[in-house]
Order: C-alpha cells, then sequence, then structure tokens
C-alpha cells in the first residue's frame, strides 16, 4: 500500500488533469499577463476580506 502510494505521488502525470506542456503554457501566460494588482499578500488579504464581506452581507 505504502509502495502504490509513493508511487503515484512520483508519477509525472499526476498534475492535477494538466499535462506538463499545459502547465508552461500557463506560467508563460502568466509571466505575460505582466504584473498583479497587488503588491503584497497583505493587499490580497484585504481585498479576500472585503470581497467576502460584500458576498456575505448580500
Amino acid at each position: 500500500m505504502i509502495r502504490d502510494a509513493l508511487r503515484q505521488c512520483k508519477d509525472p502525470r499526476d498534475l492535477h488533469g494538466y499535462t506538463v506542456e499545459e502547465l508552461r503554457k500557463l506560467v508563460q501566460e502568466g509571466i505575460d499577463s505582466g504584473p498583479g494588482r497587488f503588491a503584497s499578500i497583505d493587499e490580497i488579504k484585504a481585498e479576500a476580506r472585503r470581497r467576502l464581506k460584500s458576498d456575505n452581507a448580500a
């Protein structure tokens, strides 16, 4: 059982349904899109809290 679990973890096809080429394309799209809207993780968290509060109010 442990051997099967390790084999599954090391399986290069286990990429959450993506192929390596698809992942490379997605990474490149992210790079090409330029810098993000937020300058820090704190800004991202604040935006997430704002959205959550807004969703809960609706």
